[in-house]
């Protein structure tokens, strides 16, 4: 199952779910929208950064510091507490879930992770598909399924 079946059943029974698409790199800004998607319960989120993405690929320190000031901007956005975070990201966006201030976190891997970009993200629990993408994640002392 792919991360939108995900959020659409979640929506479905009830919960209310933002969906949080990668940057728009159309333009930059630090614009964040909420839009209503066709699926009931499910909203969209989408965001500007106001620094040229390419510093993801040559300076990765920089573009996660600059992302974890970013999940601030989003929470804000949302406008209500959220419970549980989930991410299916392979570590190249939000490196550090705690910075959306949410209850749980949840790292679902679902790709292959290169080593030097291995991060448990401060989950609490760790989920997984593929005994080989919960294997190149670094040892966190995390709950693991």
């Amino acid at each position: 199952m792919s991360k939108h079946h995900y959020a659409r059943l979640l929506g479905e029974q009830g919960h209310h779910v933002f969906f949080v698409e990668p940057p728009d790199l159309a333009a930059r800004g630090t614009t964040v929208a909420i839009e209503r998607s066709v699926a009931t319960g499910v909203d969209v989120v989408r965001y500007r950064i106001p620094f040229p993405y390419r510093t993801k690929f040559h300076a990765r320190w920089l573009f996660q510091s600059l992302m974890n000031r970013t999940a601030p901007r989003i929470v804000r956005a949302v406008g209500e507490p959220i419970d549980l975070v989930w991410d299916f990201d392979d570590n190249l966006l939000f490196n550090d879930l705690r910075r959306f201030s949410a209850g749980r976190r949840v790292f679902h891997p679902v790709d292959n992770i290169a080593p030097e970009l291995s991060s448990a993200k401060h989950a609490q629990l760790i989920l997984s598909n593929n005994e080989a993408y919960m294997a190149s994640l670094p040892p966190c002392g995390r709950a693991r399924y």
